[in-house]
């Protein structure tokens, strides 16, 4: 087996191990971060690449959002994390009564998950997540540390093997 391919073989195992760890933390929402991680296989390479689209960095599973500027329509990602958790809400009744020159926008359901969702922003904007303050590094940076161990035993062994 040549160089690449055993690196190539060591992400594969590191992917696989990146999403038994998001799963046995309890942090998948979806599931779109797990299924965006992908070795790929390049020229003069390989890498293990993840996040983009509609999946969240996956620097966020481990480390948090930080508060500050938030992406814009936060409060319908939220709406969608929400929906994806199948987290429920208190019901938030429309006070004033549809008529002809009045129908509401959204249903009770609807308009209860974004008066939640929105708070749930406005709470990340002005302070952060909660993994933010506890930084569980239990997602990759273990893995990190295995693989570039797995990568330098290899290539020190190639390099050996080439000078004799």
């Amino acid at each position: 087996m040549d160089l690449k391919q055993e690196i190539f073989n060591i992400l594969l195992e590191a992917k696989d191990e990146i999403i038994s760890n998001i799963d046995t933390e309890g942090i998948r929402a979806s599931g779109r971060t797990q299924q965006s991680l992908k070795v790929v296989e390049y020229e003069n390479g390989v890498q293990l690449v993840g996040g983009g689209g509609d999946a969240a960095p996956i620097e966020t599973l481990q480390y948090g959002r930080k508060a500050g500027k938030v992406p814009k329509g936060f409060t319908e990602i939220i709406v969608k994390w929400m929906e994806d958790k199948s987290i429920n809400v208190k019901q938030v009744p429309y006070k004033r009564k549809p008529s002809a020159n009045w129908q509401p926008k959204y249903t009770v359901e609807e308009r209860s998950k974004r008066i939640a969702a929105a708070s749930i922003a406005n709470h990340i904007k002005n302070f952060g997540t909660l993994r933010y303050t506890n930084n569980n590094l239990n997602i990759y940076t273990p893995v990190v540390e295995k693989v570039k161990e797995k990568i330098s035993k290899i290539v020190l062994a190639s390099i050996r093997e080439s000078l004799k």
